[in-house]
This record gives structure tokens, sequence and C-alpha cells, in this order.
């Protein structure tokens, strides 16, 4: 599989071995067919063939019984992460360049969430990329047009459809699909509360009908993308509530049926690429409106209780410090470095008191694997 671009992506669903049902493939050469369409974004036939793709990677078995293959649900997944960060610049970034501008006045653009793994920068991951130059990154946004999201954009159909989707194959069987589940829960997380960013500062919206329509469904992307952020930190905890074998004085052979300490772990490690994701983009500016991790989850870091939510941090520590696995603990030590991201994003004096109190649990569990 290439996942290099969409049409790659797509083209490549026809070079399967043994072949896709029909269906898969027709609907593919439609899509590629719908790339080359003028105004994408207002187009509900590419949406709604988005999620025809994906249904059909995504039951147990197919009309004729036999097992569904995952491909279509993988390169499905990639036309969200792809459509949902081409939204998510065209949004007025004057509203967004406001936000994000410092008491100085300077605006730094690498305190924006990135996207997993999409060749902007953000979260580094094992799994599907996209490889881009910081010279083909600029050029495009620089081609990227401004466009006022509206209340029946077809990305709002795709935002109410989405969390059951990311929810249901966050622990899939194939880890390229869990990748790829990961890439679109910080797409997911970006644009919703970058469309909170805009709301919130934007003049652009005269009509007041419009305006509450819009507001209501960015409400409900929220409602979506918290949904999401639940069963990410659900299949986390049940996973690091899992018993490592001992160690003792062989690390390689603690797993068991693992043939060496490079091999995966069930679905710890997309679970923290998911969860690093999501973080990163949470683009929140306005701590009352939203969009703020650490304002939003701030319970995970005040509690040294285990039972209450002093899992997180000792999960991550673990995870970082002593896990067998070495992508395991790349993938922890990445979530610890988009939550110190986040709390210098909020711009709040209590939350940057998490980096530096002596007494800070969050600071405690940096010293120990930083």
């Amino acid at each position: 599989m290439d996942f290099s671009t969409v049409d790659r992506a797509l083209t490549s669903l026809s070079r399967r071995q043994p072949a896709l049902p029909d269906e898969v493939l027709n609907l593919s050469t439609h899509l590629l067919e719908l790339l080359s369409s003028e105004n994408l974004a207002e187009n509900d036939d590419y949406a709604r063939s988005i999620i025809r793709l994906i249904e059909l990677g995504s039951a147990s078995t197919s009309s004729s019984g036999t097992s569904v293959r995952w491909e279509p649900l993988a390169v499905g997944l990639r036309l969200i992460v792809d459509y949902l960060e081409k939204r998510t610049t065209e949004i007025p970034r004057s509203a967004q360049l406001s936000a994000a501008t410092d008491e100085a006045g300077d605006y730094n653009d690498e305190d924006e969430g990135t996207g997993l793994g999409t060749g902007g920068g953000g979260v580094y991951a094992e799994g599907p990329r996209i490889p881009k130059t910081a010279a083909e990154t600029a050029a495009a946004a620089m081609a990227q047009k401004e466009l006022l999201p509206t209340s029946s954009a077809p990305v709002f159909q795709l935002m109410t459809e989405l969390p059951t989707i990311l929810n249901t194959n966050v622990e899939h069987a194939e880890p390229r699909v869990r990748s790829l589940v990961a890439q679109a829960v910080g797409a997911y997380a970006r644009y919703a509360t970058s469309l909170l960013n805009w709301l919130d500062s934007s003049t652009d919206i005269t009509d007041p009908s419009e305006r509450n329509k819009l507001q209501l469904a960015t409400e409900h992307a929220q409602v979506g993308r918290r949904n999401i952020h639940a069963t990410i930190l659900l299949s986390l905890k049940s996973h690091l509530d899992m018993k490592e074998p001992s160690r003792e004085n062989n690390p390689s052979a603690a797993s068991d049926g693992a043939l060496d300490d490079t091999t995966g772990w069930r679905a710890l490690e997309t679970n923290l690429h998911a969860l690093a994701s999501y973080v990163d983009g949470c683009v929140g500016k306005n701590n009352a409106g939203g969009g703020s991790y650490i304002n939003e989850e701030a319970a995970l870091f005040d509690s040294a209780d285990t039972d209450v939510n002093g899992w997180f941090l000792a999960g991550l520590q673990h995870c970082c410090v002593v896990h067998v696995n070495r992508h395991v603990r790349a993938a922890a030590a990445a979530v610890l470095g988009v939550l110190i991201k986040s709390c210098m994003r909020s711009r709040d004096p209590s939350h940057e008191d998490l980096l530096v109190e002596e007494d800070s649990p969050f600071r405690l569990v940096l010293k120990e694997t930083l």
C-alpha cells in the first residue's frame, strides 16, 4: 500500500492481491475522478463516498460471507486526514493568528498543532506517513485559499460520523489501520479546535441564524472530539493494566510470544500515538471556550492517587522508562513532549507551574523520564 498521496492510496487498491471486491474498486475509481473536481470542500458526493469506502472495510463480513479486507478502511482514513487538513487550512487565518499572538505581538507558528506524521511536523510515529519537504509544505499553505465554513458544509457530516469510526478501530487488528486512526484523531482535533478559535473572534458571519447553526455544529464537533479522547484513555488504561511478564535479566524476552524488544505490544503503542496526536491537535486558545488540552484535562495532572487519575502519569512514566518495547517508550516520550507544549500554549501561569513547581506530579514524572 502506498499512502504517500491520496491518489496513490486509491490507485494502490487496484493492485492488491487477491483482488478487492468490484464495489471497492469502482468506488476508488469514482473518488479518483472527484479529486480533480473544483471546490471539493462543498462536494457532498466526495464526503459520502469516503464514508462508504470506510464502511466497505469496516464490516466483520461481506454480503457474500467472506471476511472483509482492511485496505478500504485504511485508504478511507487516509482520505479523511487529507480532507480535514485541507479544511483546517481553509479556515480564515486572521482569527487564528490573533489568538496565537503572544504578548510581544509575535506569532509562533510552531505553537500550532500539526497533526500526526503528516509531513508538516507534529508528532513522529511509526506507520504510514506522508513525506513532505518544508518548502512543499510552505508552498501548499501559500496556495491554499481561505474559505468561510458554513453550517451545511459536508465536513460536518464527516465530523458526525468519525467518532464512531475512530472509536471502533482504535484497537484494530491491523497496525497500519491503527496508525491511520491516530492520524485521523489528530486531524479531527485540530479542525474542531481551530473552529473554536475562529468562531471566538470572527466578525465574518453577519447572519445571526447562520452563526447560531455554526455554533451548534462546532459544539457537536467538540462532543465528538471529547468522546474520541475518552475512548483512547479507556483503551490506554486497559493496556496499562495488563501485567507485564517479569523481565529479570532478559529484557528482550519480556513479551510472551514476542521475538524481540522491537515487536509491538498490542495496541499500546498506537494508543499513545493517538493520544499524542490528539493533544497536538488541540490548538484552542480561548480557555473559557475550550479546545486547550491542559485546560480540559487538568485533573489528569493534579492527582497523585493512582486509583483515580494518577494512573495516567504513572503509566506514562512506566512506558517511558521501563517498558520492554522501544517503540512504546518512544511513543510515551512523544506524549510527554506534546503535553509540555500544551502547558505552554495555554498561556495560563497555573499550567506553566505544572512544569516548574517542585511538588508538581507532572514535573516529577518529567524529571524521572526525560
